[in-house]
């Protein structure tokens, strides 16, 4: 969906971004595990822990449009080797691509179709397969894998990391559609992402942040434009940071490298919402 040329996050530019290469950090990383949260579903999530106890958890979910993608890919490491160290555990799951509408009962499959009529009627822009059962089945694997994380990690804070329909994901765990009852993350960043049900933005969800770049062929900035008008509108704690770099795919570099015309990392928005995460579960202790 990029400009052709466009920059991409490739192998050798996660290696030359990464602060965190030194022996002394890579000694403070556990080897990842991969563990089953799902089994019926067959789903695995990979989890890096640090030598420490955790201070709180990342959980990275991929992008893809709900058609691919893998918990595999490069961003999720590059986030462990940054985060792990400083004492943050990094999660990245697998959910379920290309579900069907037939998967779900009549009841909600028509209460889905209701709220893709709602979506587009609202003035959101996206494929209907982003507001549709491939999202809804995906939001449900997130919710299972977040709720796993907190069963391992009791008390900490938990930090959904998003990208495109990973960030998508994050939002909507943070204001969840109508009679889903998920577990609600303790902060959220979305790259290049959207609220898809912006409608069921409330002051109740927790701090949210949406980086994103114009244009985007994929999901248009005039999206998460909409959500932040809708968020002020209802006193909700979701900002947008445009990053200034055009294209979908590489706002994902952008956050892992760029600066704002400050010279502030759009990566310290990560950084800010853990600590910020870590003093409301734990006040005082953040540092």
């Amino acid at each position: 969906g990029e400009a052709p040329g466009a920059f991409r996050l490739t192998p050798a530019r996660i290696a030359q971004g990464s602060r965190l290469q030194s022996k002394r950090h890579i000694e403070r990383m556990r080897e990842a595990q991969t563990l089953r949260f799902a089994p019926d579903k067959g789903l695995s999530l990979d989890l890096c822990d640090p030598a420490m106890p955790a201070r709180a958890l990342v959980l990275y979910l991929h992008g893809g449009g709900f058609l691919k993608g893998r918990r595999t890919e490069p961003p999720a490491r590059l986030l462990a080797q940054r985060l792990v160290p400083a004492g943050i555990a990094v999660a990245s799951a697998d959910y379920r691509l290309r579900t069907p509408l037939s998967a779900f009962s009549p009841a909600h499959a028509a209460a889905i179709l209701a709220a893709q009529t709602r979506s587009k009627s609202a003035g959101l822009t996206l494929a209907a397969r982003l507001c549709g059962p491939e999202m809804i089945a995906a939001l449900e694997d997130a919710d299972a894998a977040l709720r796993f994380l907190a069963r391992r990690f009791t008390g900490r804070p938990l930090v959904v990391c998003g990208v495109s329909a990973g960030g998508i994901l994050g939002l909507s765990l943070a204001h969840p559609p109508k009679g889903m009852a998920l577990m609600r993350p303790d902060g959220v960043v979305a790259i290049s992402a959207a609220m898809v049900q912006p409608w069921r933005l409330t002051p109740a969800g927790p701090p949210a942040v949406m980086l994103h770049g114009h244009p985007d062929r994929v999901i248009g900035a005039e999206n998460p434009r909409l959500a932040l008008r809708c968020a002020q509108a209802r006193g909700v704690d979701l900002r947008l940071v445009e990053t200034g770099t055009g294209g979908h795919t590489p706002q994902v570099a952008a956050f892992f490298d760029g600066t704002d015309p400050k010279g502030t990392p759009f990566f310290q928005h990560l950084n800010n919402m853990i600590e910020r995460a870590i003093g409301a579960r734990n006040p005082g202790n953040a540092s």
